[in-house]
């Protein structure tokens, strides 16, 4: 949406056409919303089917923005009963009888259930889950009817150190919600009669067990379960759903959707040039820093990578709401420029707009909604448990090690306050903005979780890979907007690196505390500073100014070990060579094959029920050799590093030890 506003603005009496199944048709503005799906997408052509039969024309460029999921739920654990009540927050698939609603439909449901008493389970860990988590309690008239299961040992693992993930479970315990971490779900079961499941209040049965210990199982009974995996980095997925099965396993489909990318929905034939690609490990466009695919195709949110020549990897091109609207301001710009009737290289709008390669994203705020032209922020419910966090760079709990400098106490809180007030002091600021800064941080009803301090991710060299403030304030109260000085501040201890450029010494190592420490108090003096006139006075806080701060907690955990890291990588069976000497790194071609009818036996080879057995292993053949290819399928539907929910088909083999396993290949051979 922040696109569609941008390129209003640009281009006024541009007609602009949007496809987003979830959202209802409308006619504004020279702007058309169609309540449909894209089937697939010619380049050529310049056209955008919705199916076989309706196509959209459109004459200058088009943007792909279907975003990225998480894995989909398996079907074959759901009872068809207890679908209705199972909600995902971005939807995986049309056709298995999930419901499909939008996350502020889902909002809504929640709420008014947890009103009526109903009991609600949230499955994931990310920041949505705990964001619906908190809305449910928070409604919910009666304790404990608010559960969350996540496989993790604690939430938000990949963003927060693990102390503080801690800290964060028992802050969510104290308001009544049920914590099952460490669980998965085993099945989803509605042991009521048929004709009862039309009652909304009727519950279903959750069998979960524990990730450790398969055989240490719970049942729980709720009566709505919301779906909210984390889909942040590689826990997300771009591949999209599609009707289009191969002929071949059309009959075996069973209502499965078939997963493709926008590189197979974009090509009809292996003769047709290849326009956009695709990463093989999750589905994600390949675009440059202009977020361009191809001429006149641009692809920007969490659907699609673009190269960082400052990390060296590839990052998503929008995660979180900031970066979406800098995505968006950057595509709308790009676009714009296809429309000049004189063509690019004659247009006097030659200068171009590149994508910073430091993201930010922020806590406070989950989406942006679009009414009449104009764009407004939908908050999250965090901050009601004390979570206000604003990350800069790449904030990886799991990949870097991290150095957090904390105040801990409300008294070194007041002192703070106190330093900051008698700076402005000196530079005369108005009274009534101390108050308010006062009673802000002074008497906040919801106190931080753990205070509030500074985080900084570092890789193993010593770079500095991300910034995390938590429990300081980053925007402005009135409008919303951030503080751009604090931003800037950061971006600059990342760039910058305290001027470090190795930790190879036990000096380097002292260095690099002293100076996290100073630059951490510059940052709470640019967080806690409200007036503009001294937003631009941290970088002249001369020593006597900051040795006047309490003493901070300077807490290091280390980056997990790789046997941790690569717990919850899908391990692919088309894919074994991935990543390796640069070979699969995209996702190929696959053109659909023409199913063979299975051969009727020779009578004269076999006759009475050697004919039979014959025939039915022959179809015990052909019916396992589709089955692989529907998993295969699903697992091109599922991130490279999915979040632990779901037991699914030989999930169970993981806790089994090499000699339990060897023993069984045994058994099997000999036939027992």
């Amino acid at each position: 949406m922040s696109a569609l506003l941008h390129l209003q603005k640009e281009c006024p009496s541009a007609k602009i056409a949007v496809v987003d199944p979830i959202q209802k048709p409308t006619k504004h503005q020279n702007v058309d919303i169609f309540s449909d799906k894209a089937a697939r997408l010619d380049p050529v052509q310049h056209l955008v089917y919705l199916d076989a039969n309706t196509a959209l024309f459109y004459k200058h460029a088009v943007l792909l923005a279907t975003g990225a999921r998480g894995a989909p739920p398996p079907t074959y654990l759901v009872d068809e009963r207890a679908k209705e009540r199972l909600l995902e927050v971005r939807p995986t698939s049309w056709t298995t009888g999930i419901a499909s609603q939008s996350v502020n439909d889902i909002r809504k449901t929640i709420t008014e259930r947890a009103r009526q008493g109903e009991s609600i389970g949230i499955l994931g860990s990310g920041w949505e889950a705990l964001d619906l988590a908190v809305l449910a309690s928070l409604s919910s008239r009666k304790p404990s009817r608010t559960h969350i299961f996540y496989g993790s040992s604690i939430p938000l693992g990949r963003a927060v150190p693990s102390y503080l993930g801690s800290l964060i479970t028992k802050r969510l315990k104290s308001k009544g919600i049920y914590i099952h971490d460490q669980t998965m779900i085993r099945y989803l079961s509605c042991p009521h009669h048929e004709e009862d499941s039309q009652n909304d209040g009727v519950p279903f049965d959750i069998y979960t067990a524990n990730s450790n210990d398969f055989m240490d199982t719970k049942k729980t009974t709720l009566h709505w379960l919301v779906v909210a995996p984390e889909v942040s980095g590689p826990s997300g997925c771009a591949s999209l759903a599609t009707n289009e099965v191969p002929p071949h396993l059309v009959d075996s489909s069973e209502g499965r959707p078939w997963y493709q990318t926008w590189a197979n929905l974009s090509r009809m034939t292996s003769s047709d040039p290849s326009w956009i690609v695709c990463f093989k490990d999750d589905g994600r466009i390949l675009v440059n820093s202009e977020l361009s695919a191809c001429t006149g195709v641009f692809a920007a949110g969490s659907v699609a990578k673009c190269a960082n020549s400052l990390s060296g990897n590839a990052d998503v091109a929008g995660r979180g709401v900031v970066d979406a609207m800098d995505a968006g301001r950057i595509v709308a710009w790009n676009m714009a420029r296809t429309m000049d009737g004189a063509g690019l290289f004659k247009s006097e709008r030659r200068a171009t707009l590149t994508r910073e390669p430091i993201g930010v994203w922020r806590s406070d705020v989950r989406a942006l909604q679009y009414n009449s032209g104009s764009l407004t922020l939908d908050m999250t419910s965090l901050s009601k448990i004390g979570i206000s966090a604003l990350c800069v760079g790449d904030c990886d709990a799991e990949r870097y090690g991290t150095h957090a400098i904390w105040w801990t106490n409300r008294a070194a809180q007041k002192r703070l306050l106190r330093l900051v007030e008698q700076e402005d002091a000196t530079e005369g600021e108005d009274q009534s903005l101390k108050r308010k800064r006062t009673q802000k941080v002074g008497t906040s009803q919801t106190l931080p979780i753990y205070g509030f301090g500074v985080v900084y991710y570092l890789d193993r060299v010593g770079k500095i890979q991300g910034i995390m403030t938590w429990g300081l304030p980053f925007c402005n109260k009135k409008n919303g907007s951030l503080n751009q000085s604090l931003v800037g501040f950061l971006k600059s201890i990342i760039l910058t690196n305290g001027g470090i450029t190795s930790l190879d010494t036990e000096r380097d190592h002292i260095r690099m505390s002293d100076y996290l420490s100073t630059a951490s108090k510059r940052v709470v003096a640019t967080a806690l500073k409200e007036s503009q006139e001294s937003l631009n006075d941290h970088y002249q806080l001369g020593g006597s100014e900051l040795e006047l701060f309490p003493r901070p907690l300077h807490r290091f955990t280390e980056a997990r070990p790789p046997s941790a890291r690569s717990f919850s990588v899908l391990k692919r069976r088309d894919g074994l060579s991935h990543g390796i000497l640069g070979q699969d790194l995209f996702d190929s071609f696959t053109e659909p094959l023409v199913d063979d009818p299975i051969p009727v036996p020779d009578p004269s080879q076999n006759v009475g029920f050697a004919a039979r057995e014959a025939q039915s292993m022959y179809e015990w053949d052909v019916y396992q050799q589709k089955e692989r290819r529907w998993d295969e399928n699903e697992s091109r539907a599922r991130p490279p590093k999915e979040e632990q929910l779901w037991i699914r088909k030989g999930d169970e083999l993981r806790n089994m030890t090499a000699r339990d396993s060897l023993y069984s290949a045994y058994g099997s051979a000999m036939g027992r």
